[in-house]
C-alpha cells in the first residue's frame, strides 16, 4: 500500500514538474542537494544511523571572472544513540519509545559572487513521528548571515549612509517536512521565509523603490520525491530517480530531474538534469565511513556558452560508524 502510495507521489512529482517552466537559480546552497539533502531540508537532521558530518566546494561557470563560487560545512545527527535498531537507509520501527524523537543540525556557509560575498551560519531541528513502515520528521531552521563587499567602488566615498566595507545583515528562517521508508522518500520545504530585502543606509537593491524584490533572498519552495528500485539484491543494484520542484517568489517555477545508481552500499554515480540550466553528472564512493563526491555541470542555456562549466566537490564523514 505504501509502496504504490510512494510511487504515485514521485510521479505526480514528475509530471508536475515538466509542465512548469524554467528559470535561474534561487538558492546556491539548496542547489548542492545532490551532495547534501540536508541543505535542502532541516527536517533530514537526524534520519540518519549516524552524525554526518559534510564539508563542499563549488565552482559554477570556471573560467568566468567572478563566478559564483560555494562553500559549506554541515553537522546533524540524531540526539540519542540508544537502543536503535536501522538498515541502511535509516531506522526500522520496532515497538514504541525505542528511538529518539529529535535531531540537531547546524553548519556554516560561504558564497562568493563579483564583489559581494555571503557568510553565515544555520542551526537545525527536527522532529519525528514513526509509523509501522516509515518516518515522517518536522525540522525548522534558523539563520544568520551577513551580504557584503570590501572592494566595491563608492561614486562617493564619504556618503554617511554607504560607506565602505559595504554590509547587510540579515536573521532568517527555514522549515520543512520529510517522510521516508526504506522504499523512497518525499518532502518539503520552505527556505529565506522573512523574505528579506538587500538595504545598505538608505540604497536597496536591486532597485531603491522596491528593494524586496531580490530573487536570491526572495521567499522559496522546494518539493521532491524520490524512489528506489531494486535491480540486484546480491549486488544491492538500486536505481534511485528523483525530481526537485523549485518555486521562488520572484523568478517564478523551474525543476531538476535526476537518476542515480547505486552498487553495494559504496558506489554510487548517476545524471541530473536542470531545466535550462545545466546537465550534471556525478560519481561517488563510499569507504567505512567516508565518502567522496565529485559532480559536473555543463550549461544548457543559450544564455551562458557550455565552456562555462561548474564543479563540486563533497567530503563526508559519519561520525560514531565503525572502520572495518
Amino acid at each position: 500500500m505504501k509502496k504504490n502510495l510512494l510511487y504515485r507521489i514521485t510521479l505526480i512529482v514528475i509530471l508536475l514538474a515538466a509542465a512548469l517552466p524554467g528559470f535561474t537559480q534561487l538558492n546556491s546552497f539548496s542547489d548542492q542537494y545532490l551532495g547534501n539533502m540536508f541543505l535542502l531540508n532541516p527536517a533530514i537532521a537526524g534520519t540518519g544511523r549516524y552524525g554526518n558530518l559534510s564539508l563542499i566546494s563549488r565552482q559554477q561557470w570556471l573560467g568566468w571572472e567572478g563566478a559564483p563560487a560555494s562553500q559549506s560545512v554541515t553537522y546533524q545527527s540524531k540526539w540519542s544513540k540508544s537502543r536503535d535498531r536501522f538498515n541502511p537507509l535509516g531506522f526500522i520501527n520496532k515497538g514504541q519509545n525505542i528511538y529518539s524523537n529529535v535531531g540537531l543540525g547546524g553548519g556554516f556557509f560561504h558564497e562568493s559572487h563579483g564583489v559581494f560575498q555571503t557568510t553565515g551560519i544555520h542551526l537545525d531541528y527536527s522532529y519525528h513521528l514513526y509509523s509501522r513502515k516509515g518516518r515522517l520528521s518536522f525540522g525548522l531552521s534558523p539563520s544568520v548571515f551577513q551580504i557584503g563587499s570590501s572592494t566595491i567602488i563608492l561614486a562617493d566615498p564619504n556618503d554617511p549612509y554607504l560607506q565602505n566595507p559595504v554590509k547587510s545583515y540579515f536573521v532568517d528562517f527555514n522549515a520543512g517536512m520529510h517522510y521516508f521508508t526504506k522504499l523512497g522518500y518525499a518532502g518539503l520545504s520552505l527556505v529565506q521565509l522573512m523574505n528579506s530585502a538587500i538595504k545598505f543606509g538608505n540604497y536597496g537593491f536591486p532597485e531603491i523603490g522596491d528593494p524586496s524584490r531580490n530573487p536570491d533572498l526572495a521567499r522559496s519552495a522546494y518539493a521532491y520525491a524520490g524512489y528506489f528500485f531494486e535491480i540486484n539484491r546480491s549486488l544491492k543494484l538500486k536505481i534511485e530517480p528523483m525530481v526537485l520542484v523549485k518555486l521562488n517568489a520572484i523568478n517564478g517555477m523551474r525543476f531538476d530531474v535526476s537518476s542515480t545508481v547505486h552498487l553495494l552500499d559504496k558506489f554510487n554515480a548517476g545524471i541530473s538534469y536542470a531545466y535550462k540550466r545545466g546537465l550534471s553528472v556525478f560519481a561517488g564512493v563510499q569507504l567505512d565511513n567516508l565518502s567522496f563526491r565529485y559532480l559536473f555541470e555543463m550549461p544548457v542555456s543559450t544564455d551562458l556558452p557550455a565552456r562555462y562549466t561548474s564543479h563540486m566537490i563533497q567530503l563526508s564523514i559519519n561520525i560514531g560508524q565503525p572502520i572495518e
